[in-house]
């Protein structure tokens, strides 16, 4: 008996997969574990919960736009990405409004998929990435940072289901390394770090700002300057400049795209180096955020500076072209006396106004 299906096969959506087990999936890590925790297990989970096939969909979509040298093959595949990546945002923030011991896990690695797309999307004039409407300063958070809340939601609320769920070793490997409460007390108090000129030019710039913030304002900016200053001393620790106790390894400076990249190959980070990296982002809240909303320019100055963290992972193809831009728009920005107060980052970046 032959059976008849009536449900036309999907080949745009095969070859999606295809390229994301095949080729986008290994360089979303230089850990070999993980990996293979993305190739494996991420559509494992998709074919569970749909929502995570369409990130997957979505990403691997932008990856083939990214390497495709026919104009209208890219536009197709652009095409794509959105409508994938639409349909996921969509049933990911509907699951993370009823997140379960069930679903946890599908949620957490649709919202990291998420913001990984977001990092490779086509970038437009006025992006400055944390703000979905860059045409005026009524604009809104982009989507990514509510779902990245979510993770750190459901990282909380079901922290024993994520650890022996399916992701459990990105938990392990990423997320733990730069969250420990000795390390940040230790770390940045370590007379090794104390020592580099990125620490000289975070008190700098605490005091520079302190003075030039309003009353309200001025706590806001401390915490997420010595937030980001964390975020340097974690990727100091991931590169072996600073090991855990505080003590250097190697002369440190500031991390290089070769350093990034000479960590784990030409085109993937580490978990634990990518996890330093983005952590200043993990932890911003709506106080500061409002203030990059507005276009507030000691925010933007604080934003400058960790831009120059970006370049470690310049060498991911989803991360590429970021940190020019980001300056860019940062600069035009500005008024002129504020630009002087990012020309650590613009010498540290060796980057060049284009107006």
């Amino acid at each position: 008996m032959v059976m008849q299906t009536h449900q036309p096969l999907q080949l745009v959506h095969l070859e999606l997969l295809h390229n994301y087990s095949t080729l986008t999936s290994l360089t979303l890590s230089g850990d070999p574990v993980l990996r293979n925790v993305w190739r494996l297990n991420a559509p494992r989970e998709g074919f569970k919960h749909e929502f995570v096939l369409r990130s997957i969909f979505a990403l691997s979509a932008l990856h083939m736009a990214m390497f495709a040298t026919d104009p209208e093959t890219k536009q197709q595949h652009l095409q794509r990405a959105q409508t994938e990546h639409s349909i996921a945002l969509r049933a990911t923030a509907a699951a993370l409004r009823h997140a379960s011991a069930a679903n946890c896990s599908a949620v957490f690695i649709s919202a990291t998929l998420t913001f990984l797309y977001a990092w490779a999307c086509p970038r437009q004039p006025g992006d400055i990435f944390l703000v979905s409407s860059s045409s005026s300063p009524s604009g809104q958070a982009a989507d990514w940072v509510f779902l990245l809340r979510g993770i750190r939601t459901i990282g909380e609320a079901w922290a024993d289901e994520l650890k022996t769920g399916p992701f459990g070793s990105m938990m392990r490997l990423g997320r733990e390394s730069i969250l420990s409460e000795d390390g940040k007390a230790t770390l940045v108090a370590s007379p090794a770090w104390q020592t580099t000129a990125e620490h000289g030019q975070f008190s700098y710039l605490r005091r520079t700002v302190m003075r030039a913030a309003s009353p309200q304002d001025a706590p806001i900016y401390g915490k997420y300057i010595d937030t980001l200053e964390r975020g340097f001393a974690y990727t100091y620790r991931s590169m072996g400049a600073i090991n855990p106790q505080g003590q250097t390894t190697t002369t440190p400076s500031t991390p290089s795209t070769e350093g990034g990249a000479s960590s784990a190959g030409s085109t993937v980070a580490g978990p634990a180096l990518t996890s330093s990296v983005y952590y200043w982002l993990y932890c911003i809240e709506d106080d500061f955020l409002h203030l990059i909303v507005q276009r507030r320019p000691l925010a933007l100055v604080v934003f400058a500076h960790f831009v120059v963290l970006l370049r470690v992972l310049s060498s991911c193809w989803w991360m590429q072209g970021w940190t020019t831009h980001l300056m860019q728009e940062i600069w035009e920005l500005l008024d002129e006396d504020h630009r002087l107060w990012i020309c650590w980052p613009i010498e540290e970046l060796g980057w060049r106004p284009s107006t």
